[in-house]
């Protein structure tokens, strides 16, 4: 992914990659990948759908379909994450947080 993602402009220092710190989103939007999940993290509906729509193209060139697609919104959820753009925050969906909960308790 990171290869075909950094295609598009979108180099490894503007993606979410696990042991390395999240990248602003001030200024440009960065690349959440992860395994066949793609999500397109930014301030501006605009430039986050233009992003993406480079992306679909990079990957289709390369004989991958991206499937269930979503485009630029305030709330979403992947990969157990809720990013809420309106409440400013990002964090666990309930169901992982419940469960997580009850592991701590035992």
């Amino acid at each position: 992914h990171e290869e075909v993602i950094a295609t598009c402009g979108l180099t490894s220092d503007h993606c979410v990659t696990s042991n390395w710190p999240a990248p602003s989103i001030e200024s440009q939007n960065s690349a959440l990948p992860y395994c066949d999940n793609l999500a397109i993290l930014g301030c501006d509906p605009i430039s986050v759908n233009r992003d993406l729509r480079r992306l679909i193209l990079a990957f289709e060139g390369l004989g991958s379909e991206l499937h269930k697609i979503r485009w630029a919104s305030s709330c979403s959820e992947t990969l157990g994450i809720v990013f809420d753009g309106i409440g400013g925050c990002v964090r666990p969906k309930p169901k992982r947080s419940h469960t997580l909960r009850q592991a701590i308790k035992y």
